[in-house]
């Protein structure tokens, strides 16, 4: 059986690092992927998701994750149950992130079709990513 997860997307909202209770250090942020295609019209329609990413310790520094960073995601899903204050049973499911490389800096950086860039502090290259 595999738990895999690869995303590539830009940070919607700026990196929360808290530490958990049992003392790990824990960063979250909302990260954005998007499909494009063109309808049988001929329109170009865009397709936002949006995925919960969680980082456990060692955790990088927060201030690198901040809102329209173009980063990379390796992890794998976990779906949460909990009571809502209302008495509802809510599920939520986060990727549990194993790798995080930031790809831009900001998404006014990014040519148009290419996302494909150098991480120097994580000795990324071109060919090491997937596409």
């Amino acid at each position: 059986m595999l738990n895999k997860v690869t995303l590539i997307g830009f940070i919607g909202k700026a990196g929360e690092n808290r530490k958990s209770q049992s003392g790990l250090q824990v960063l979250k942020f909302p990260l954005a992927t998007q499909e494009s295609f063109k309808d049988k019209s001929g329109e170009l329609k865009r397709i936002v998701e949006w995925h919960n990413v969680v980082k456990f310790s060692p955790v990088q520094d927060c201030s690198q994750f901040a809102k329209g960073v173009l980063v990379y995601v390796e992890g794998k899903l976990k779906t949460s149950k909990y009571l809502h204050k209302l008495g509802v049973e809510v599920y939520s499911t986060s990727i549990i992130a194993d790798r995080i490389f930031i790809l831009r800096e900001t998404k006014k950086d990014l040519p148009p079709e290419d996302v494909r860039t150098s991480v120097v502090n994580d000795h990324i290259v071109d060919d090491d990513i997937p596409f």
